[in-house]
């Protein structure tokens, strides 16, 4: 029955909390509202369209690449017109330029218009909005100012009902209050100090394997670090040892080369004296 009694009083006491937090957050909003009709609002300015002069390089950038070259040694390339081949396959780029950037500047017109239409007439409405309601700021504000005196006398009225239930303020919000009422319902406590005892247990629980989880993430991570800087070392190290390797074989090469040379000249002297 003890555990009955003081379940309500905690759900008693987390709805004066809901309804403390409900008024406060209608204030909040009117407050919001009185501070966007109170600046004044801005018109959009629409975006600017491409003009034929500030789009000369994406006229004769893309186009001319892709179509104008490969054309232009295709027609040079067949040499069709002996007389004047260049110029006929310049005029055929500069048509076919043409035509692709009306078509993309058309596009990108189109598509900025409707992107303006957008913008214009959503500024319109707001604009609307906040003219029609001009007439209400001072309903605004006194509205603000009753929330305010609500949410003050929801606040005592909720305090001093923890106060009365013996709530210290350090577990008066509402998470720690639904873990009480948790606990009574479980059958894991029976009494308020029974309920903040195995809360600050848990809480150091969660605290103490959250710290050991960064430790050995930590740890993990210079691990990682000292292995990629061995694995570099040890790289480099072969590597070195593979070119040692190299010029000593090709050192013993020369080596044995050279005592070659030597022998064949001893013997071609030696014969030499024997023939004298």
């Amino acid at each position: 029955m003890a555990n009955q009694a003081l379940i309500k009083q905690l759900k008693t006491y987390m709805q004066l909390s809901t309804e403390w937090d409900t008024v406060r957050a209608n204030g909040v909003k009117k407050e919001r509202t009185l501070k966007k009709l109170q600046t004044k609002p801005s018109k959009v300015k629409p975006k600017r369209k491409y003009s034929w002069f500030g789009s000369i390089a994406a006229f004769l950038a893309l186009p001319f690449a892709i179509i104008g070259w490969p054309l232009l040694g295709y027609f040079i390339y067949l040499n069709i017109y002996k007389e004047h081949p260049f110029y006929v396959a310049a005029g055929i780029i500069i048509l076919l330029d043409i035509v692709v950037f009306l078509f993309e500047q058309r596009s990108e017109n189109r598509e900025i218009n409707k992107q303006n239409t957008e913008a214009m007439s959503q500024n319109q409405k707001y604009l609307d909005w906040w003219n029609k309601n001009q007439s209400n700021i001072p309903v605004l504000q006194k509205q603000i100012e009753e929330c305010h005196k609500l949410e003050q006398q929801h606040k005592q009225k909720m305090v001093s009902y923890a106060n009365s239930i013996g709530l210290h303020s350090s577990y008066q919000d509402y998470f720690t209050v639904d873990k009480f009422i948790s606990y009574l319902e479980k059958g894991r406590c029976d009494t308020l100090k029974e309920c903040i005892n195995l809360y600050e247990r848990e809480d150091a629980e969660f605290r103490r394997e959250l710290a050991e989880d960064e430790y050995h993430y930590e740890m993990k991570k210079k691990m990682d670090d000292m292995y990629a800087s061995q694995a570099s070392v040890l790289a480099n190290i072969q590597e070195e040892t593979e070119r040692a390797s190299g010029l000593a074989a090709k050192a013993a090469g020369l080596s044995a080369a050279s005592a070659f040379i030597s022998l064949s000249t001893a013997e071609q002297q030696r014969k030499r004296n024997q023939g004298k």
